[in-house]
C-alpha cells in the first residue's frame, strides 16, 4: 500500500483501493467498478449462478450486518476480549459464517477463497476477518481456515500494521 493510499484510508471508515490516479473510497462507488474488473479478468467462474451469487452475497455485506458492525468495532492487529454479543448480533454473526460455511464447502469449488481466487466477495468481507480475529470469535473449520488464508495475504498484513500504527 502506497503512503498516498495508507494516508487516504485513514480519513474514512471504508478501506481505499488505488485505481490510477483515483482513490475509491466509498463502497457504493467501488463495487459496481471492482465487480465489473473482477469478472473481466476471469477472477470469478464463468458460471452465471456463481457470478449472482458472488453480487449477493457483496450486497449483503454491503448492506447488512449493522449490529456485528456496532457491536465488533474495527480494532485490527489487536486481541481484544470477545464483549456480550446480543441476540440481533449473534444472529448476524451465524449468518456470515453460513455464507462461508455454503460457499467454501460447495463441491466442485477450486481455489482458497471464496469464489476461487481471491476476488472482491473476499474483498468485502476482509473488515469482517479482522474482526472475527481481534474478537476470538469461534468459527467451524472450513470458515476458520479462510480465515487464516485472508489473514496471510500480503495486503491484510499491511492493513494490520498500518492500523496498529494509526493506534500507537
Amino acid at each position: 500500500m502506497s503512503d498516498t493510499d495508507r494516508r487516504e484510508t485513514r480519513r474514512g471508515n471504508a478501506p481505499g483501493i488505488g485505481v490510477r490516479l483515483a482513490i475509491l473510497v466509498s463502497i457504493a462507488a467501488l463495487t459496481p467498478v471492482a465487480f465489473v474488473v473482477w469478472i473481466a479478468s476471469d477472477q470469478i467462474e464463468r458460471d452465471a449462478v456463481a457470478r449472482a451469487e458472488a453480487l449477493i452475497i457483496v450486497a449483503e455485506m454491503h448492506s447488512g450486518f449493522a449490529e456485528v458492525r456496532r457491536n465488533l468495532p474495527m480494532d485490527f492487529g489487536r486481541a481484544l476480549p470477545q464483549p456480550e454479543l446480543d441476540e440481533n448480533t449473534q444472529k448476524q454473526v451465524a449468518r456470515i459464517v453460513e455464507i462461508w460455511e455454503s460457499v467454501l464447502t460447495r463441491s466442485g469449488r477450486q481455489g482458497d477463497y471464496l469464489f476461487g481466487p481471491f476476488g472482491i466477495a473476499d474483498a468485502f468481507y476482509a473488515p469482517v476477518v479482522s474482526r472475527f480475529e481481534t474478537y476470538n470469535i469461534t468459527l467451524p473449520e472450513a470458515s476458520r481456515a479462510y480465515a487464516q488464508r485472508m489473514l496471510a495475504l500480503g495486503p491484510m498484513q499491511e492493513w494490520r500494521v498500518a492500523s496498529l500504527e494509526d493506534n500507537a
